[in-house]
């Protein structure tokens, strides 16, 4: 039997589970991060002046902002598709979304190139700087929001034995951040160092180099950002 490791929010893997459990695929999941909610202070009239509004991830569409913050008049974009529909079911707002799903394909895209814009970024705390920094650059006013954060996930001996004990043919990391909470798991020998043999699918060049250096010897990019995508690069 075929195996995944997959280390995004268990919420997000149900759907990928179900899909890959149907091709006789054995899916364990670990959250390589706990993402804890931010408190933000800020007002409507702090950003009635804001032209766009950007959404980095998922995580950054937070529920308790939004209802704090009025963004309908603004133009509105989001890194990538899964973001965009859950910030549609919240509030009904289409965002736009570049054709590459990542940072550097957004900063590429028509969608930004914009020059003395306000623009705010809705994103986690710590994290690359690319985003505002590329857009600062272009003489645009920048503003950041912290709306949540990410830990590193303890690893539990059950769960260390289950995935040892499945040495998965694929690990499926999302994030830079993920990728080193995976790798600690590994350092500290909890889990074996097979994994590191293993076949590593991200969605992004830049998680596959930081993946290279750290000692896997198996990369490669997802060309859709979506549980389909997944799938596809899978079950070939």
């Amino acid at each position: 039997m075929r195996g995944l490791l997959a280390t995004r929010q268990p919420e997000d893997n149900e759907v990928l589970t179900k899909a890959l459990e149907a091709w006789g695929w054995q899916v364990v999941n670990w959250p390589a991060l706990v993402i804890k909610t931010t408190t933000v202070e800020v007002s409507n009239e702090s950003v009635r002046s804001v032209d766009i509004v950007i959404f980095t991830s998922k995580n950054s569409v937070s529920a308790q902002l939004l209802k704090r913050i009025n963004i309908e008049n603004k133009t509105v974009i989001c890194v990538g598709p899964t973001t965009a529909e859950k910030l549609f079911n919240q509030t009904g707002i289409k965002a736009a979304t570049p054709a590459t799903t990542t940072t550097e394909g957004l900063l590429s895209s028509k969608l930004l190139e914009v020059s003395n814009k306000k623009i705010l970024i809705i994103k986690g705390k710590g994290g690359r700087k690319l985003l505002e920094d590329e857009l600062r650059k272009r003489n645009n006013e920048v503003f950041t929001l912290d709306v949540y954060s990410r830990l590193e996930n303890t690893l539990t001996d059950r769960e260390a034995e289950k995935i040892n004990k499945l040495e998965p043919e694929y690990v499926l990391v999302t994030s830079v951040e993920g990728l080193c909470s995976l790798i600690k798991q590994i350092d500290e020998g909890k889990l074996t160092k097979k994994l590191l043999s293993k076949h590593l699918l991200s969605f992004s060049n830049r998680i596959n180099e930081i993946a290279i250096k750290k000692g896997f010897e198996k990369v490669s990019t997802v060309n859709k950002m979506s549980n389909k995508g997944i799938v596809e690069a899978l079950v070939k």
